[in-house]
């Protein structure tokens, strides 16, 4: 009887360590100073829902919070503040552990990862974050000079053409990080959050155009193999098929 006792014992112990196990999780400390005890918004950028709200984080004195997030597999967070034009988004990963120094008032331009914190993911998206935010108000400061010497520049076409050249080479520049990190992280959620930002207004990819699609379908198939299940990874395969569905009905049309 009193084997029988440990044995049932044993049993239940291990049930409960099982169902009790530490699932994983990523921890971020944010060190934004000037919060001035105003809070953060903390989102899931879900793929059907798209920004679902999670919490309010309350830096405190010394401008410190810290936060545990699950990560069972992959997702995409985002940060916002009143103030910040932008929300920055980060993509943790399973045990990661990193210390983030913000500005309240931009999130996205003056964040900073600690040069040891091991995340080269997150690292590669602000990185690519702020690149995008120079994209952009260099294509704004363009516009703005056309808009202003038009109707009084000697030569219109030229300065059209000028303004039309140089935004085409700061979208070319971008786009050609977007394709670097979209095949090198293929591992994780990055691809998704690259594909569909836009600069100036307009997509960096259209998928209209059979070449894009074909890159872009790489990819997709990639992050499939290594994310099987991912719902943010099966609604971007389900439109780049549609896509393709329709790029396939426009080209017979026009045979």
């Amino acid at each position: 009887m009193a084997r029988i006792f440990l044995l049932a014992l044993w049993i239940a112990a291990g049930a409960c360590l099982g169902g009790c196990a530490r699932k994983p999780h990523a921890v971020m400390e944010l060190h934004v100073p000037d919060a001035r005890g105003h809070a953060l918004a903390l989102f899931e950028i879900d793929a059907d829902k798209g920004a679902v709200f999670i919490d309010s984080l309350y830096p405190k004195a010394d401008g410190k919070v810290s936060l545990r997030l699950p990560v069972q597999e992959p997702h995409i967070f985002a940060i916002l503040t009143p103030t910040s034009s932008k929300p920055l988004t980060l993509l943790p990963l399973a045990e990661e552990s990193f210390v983030l120094h913000l500005d309240y008032d931009a999130l996205v331009s003056r964040a900073r990862m600690e040069e040891n914190a091991p995340s080269p993911v997150n690292r590669a998206s602000i990185a690519y974050q702020q690149q995008v935010a120079r994209t952009e108000r260099r294509i704004d400061s363009i516009e703005n000079h056309w808009m202003e010497e038009r109707y009084v520049c000697a030569n219109v076409d030229s300065l059209h053409k000028a303004c039309v050249s140089a935004i085409e080479d700061l979208t070319a520049g971008l786009r050609q990080e977007a394709e670097r990190l979209c095949l090198r992280y293929t591992h994780t959620l990055l691809p998704v959050f690259v594909i569909n930002r836009t600069a100036g207004g307009k997509t960096l990819f259209d998928l209209e155009n059979r070449q894009d699609l074909d890159f872009l379908g790489k990819c997709a198939q990639e992050m499939n193999r290594n994310l099987p299940g991912n719902s943010h990874v099966e609604r971007l395969l389900f439109h780049i098929a549609r896509a393709g569905n329709h790029l396939e009905r426009k080209e017979l049309l026009n045979e």
